[in-house]
């Protein structure tokens, strides 16, 4: 089982580092993490025989952590193109019930909702959608993956996202956006935190910025990797700081 890093940047990146989206894979079997508005590129990068014709037979399923263009941009493109390719199956989606709504109404739907000759259209048409109550998870190829409810915007109410506690053969925690919290169970129970990080000059409060997440302890860092960064990262020694490094885009990791 690994895990590749599609992109590492922030909403605002370029094609230097693409957007925070990951594949989990087992041989062939993928599942996307998060499916931001520019996975079209990005993911050929990595899958190179990839194409509007044959993405169904690369991907098992697309895992969403919260609703974000950076993370759900590209459903729409992926949803088109299996709907109309008589040849495709639908693609598995999982989704928390917690923001599955918004998902719907408050971002795909009004590209997605109308087809020539259709009555209108649902989440379901496009994807077999799969729905997680609380902290109830899903197996890939029998590895249990969890999802994590973390505060991402304090609104009210708050902006949720979930991430994943993936138990392999080593406990891999995946953060998806969130504010700073120290307190994170997962950090200690995991071998490998990937850990979403800002580095941009002025905090916008919606991430943990750099600065923050250096005053963690260092048995924590000393297992961290962070990602999620703007171009400006380069500014930070991550290593000297003890974390184990920015990921960088393509990174695999065996778990």
């Amino acid at each position: 089982m690994k895990i590749t890093f599609i992109g590492v940047g922030n909403a605002f990146t370029t094609s230097e580092y693409w957007q925070s989206n990951l594949l989990l894979s087992d041989n062939k079997d993928n599942i996307l993490i998060d499916c931001g508005s520019d996975i079209r590129h990005s993911i050929k990068e990595q899958i190179k025989d990839i194409n509007n014709g044959n993405i169904h037979e690369y991907l098992s399923g697309i895992y969403i952590s919260h609703v974000h263009a950076d993370h759900i941009g590209g459903l729409e493109w992926i949803g088109f193109c299996t709907y109309f390719n008589p040849k495709a199956n639908k693609i598995n989606l999982i989704v928390h019930n917690d923001i599955k709504n918004d998902l719907w109404n408050e971002s795909l739907k009004g590209g997605m909702k109308q087809v020539q000759n259709k009555p209108e259209m649902k989440l379901e048409d496009y994807f077999n959608v799969n729905c997680l109550d609380g902290s109830l998870g899903f197996y890939f190829n029998g590895i249990k993956c969890s999802p994590v409810k973390s505060i991402h915007v304090k609104s009210n109410p708050p902006k949720l996202s979930y991430g994943l506690f993936i138990n392999s053969n080593k406990k891999v925690y995946w953060t998806s956006d969130s504010i700073f919290n120290p307190n994170t169970k997962e950090y200690k129970e995991a071998d490998i935190i990937l850990q979403d990080c800002e580095t941009a000059k002025f905090p916008s409060a919606v991430h943990p910025h750099y600065n923050e997440l250096v005053t963690l302890p260092n048995e924590i860092k000393n297992k961290m990797w962070l990602y999620h960064y703007s171009p400006e990262f380069t500014s930070f020694d991550a290593n000297k700081d003890g974390f184990l490094g920015f990921v960088k885009k393509g990174q695999v990791f065996d778990i």
